[in-house]
């Protein structure tokens, strides 16, 4: 059988510090039975796992700038036609701006980004009880699922909820659309929102706000960062 001949891309991640810093915590702790534990296991499916973890946060990081991108060009595009909007509020009308195709595209990054933040969330489950059970040798670790911990730690769960909310609206039951909210008319000012149901006057159930999809960034590296401290000091407290 002839041999594949494979060779693998390298793509320097910044967020591989978030592993490699734990992995800095166990060599610098006293404790010689978490190196031994680190040194048996590491190899394992847990080295995989902490390898997507980093990969992940970097993943989530460029959704949320394509989001952004593409909301700065719809803001763009809107500021030049406020002219028509006095007239399209409360009716069927619609505000026809960029390319077809570039409005899909946005939504696709928008769904893309309520994606790979749920997923980037249970890639962190998965490392998390791995990472407690062989290397700190926690052996409820299997168990404790990532909003326990949250729980536990004191960190604010709302954007949690919120994302699981919208990620599973628009993967299985409805296709996100995108409207304005129209603050004042002069100077023109507005918010985007995200529409749960097709209906013409929508009330406060029936979208999401982007400060939503903000909260939810915030709310992910906010977790992220707490967590690594937290197991930073749970190394630390290893003999």
């Amino acid at each position: 059988m002839e041999q594949k001949r494979i060779v693998h891309i390298c793509y320097p991640s910044p967020a591989s510090g978030w592993v490699l810093r734990l992995l800095s915590g166990i060599h610098a702790s006293p404790s010689a039975a978490i190196k031994e534990r680190l040194s048996q296991n590491w190899e394992s499916r847990l080295s995989e796992v902490a390898l997507a973890v980093s990969s992940k946060i970097e993943i989530v990081g460029a959704s949320a700038r394509r989001v952004n991108d593409a909301v700065h060009r719809i803001s763009a595009e809107v500021q030049q036609r406020n002219g028509e909007l006095e007239d399209l509020i409360g009716t069927d009308g619609c505000l026809s701006i960029m390319r077809p195709g570039q409005l899909i595209e946005t939504l696709l990054d928008i769904e893309s980004f309520l994606f790979e933040m749920h997923s980037a969330l249970e890639i962190t489950e998965c490392f998390l009880k791995l990472f407690r059970r062989f290397i700190l040798s926690h052996a409820g670790a299997r168990q404790e699922t990532l909003p326990q911990c949250f729980t536990s730690l004191e960190i604010d769960q709302s954007w949690f909820d919120r994302l699981n909310i919208a990620r599973n609206l628009f993967s299985h039951q409805i296709a996100p659309w995108l409207a304005l909210d129209i603050q004042t008319l002069d100077p023109c000012r507005f918010d985007l929102i995200l529409l749960k149901r097709n209906v013409i006057i929508p009330d406060h159930s029936d979208y999401f706000h982007f400060d939503e999809c903000r909260g939810m960034y915030r709310g992910y590296f906010n977790a992220m960062e707490r967590l690594h401290t937290w197991l930073l000091s749970e190394i630390g407290r290893c003999e």
